[in-house]
């Protein structure tokens, strides 16, 4: 999909190598930016569950989930994408029986590369909720633009090359 020039676009591909001990249960995403100020850029992903077998296995669980923000191209607008994170929770979803959701994981990505570049795809490591320690698990997002924030956008170098071919030089002379 193209992107118009002012739009901003999040997609969260996936949860792999994710372990949980009741895989019954279904996990999404939340997604937090904290800009712009009037109505922060945050929400939530449809439920998932991990695609495992047993109790206690690794899987991965395939979100799919894409949405968009329109971004004023000002320069206060730069310099809050190179102060801020995104921040993502990935909340196991509570039961009839169990009350209300829990935050599994934690995680952020800073937005600072894309002042300089239109795409940042990254596999971020999760961390436990409560302390920052990491857990097993990688939460796997891409963020594109239709072109970088700054002011200098990414330039492609390009490289040409000639070859003349002419008569090679007779040695008589």
């Amino acid at each position: 999909k193209d992107l118009r020039s002012n739009e901003l676009e999040l997609t969260i591909h996936k949860l792999t190598d994710m372990v949980d001990d009741d895989p019954k249960r279904s996990l999404f995403v939340t997604y937090d930016m904290g800009f712009p100020k009037d109505q922060p850029f945050a929400g939530k992903t449809p439920e998932a569950k991990i695609g495992v077998q047993g109790q206690g296995e690794v899987g991965t669980a395939s979100i799919n989930f894409r949405t968009s923000l329109a971004v004023e191209r000002r320069r206060s607008t730069v310099s809050a994408f190179e102060r801020r994170k995104v921040s993502f929770e990935v909340v196991a979803k509570g039961g009839f029986w169990k009350g209300k959701d829990e935050v599994v994981a934690r995680s952020t990505v800073a937005l600072v590369p894309l002042v300089s570049q239109c795409r940042l795809c990254e596999a971020l490591p999760l961390e436990q909720p409560t302390k920052h320690k990491e857990r097993r698990g990688k939460l796997v997002v891409e963020l594109r633009l239709h072109k970088p924030m700054g002011p200098n956008p990414e330039q492609v170098a390009e490289q040409h090359s000639i070859l003349v071919v002419d008569p090679w030089p007779s040695g008589s002379g």
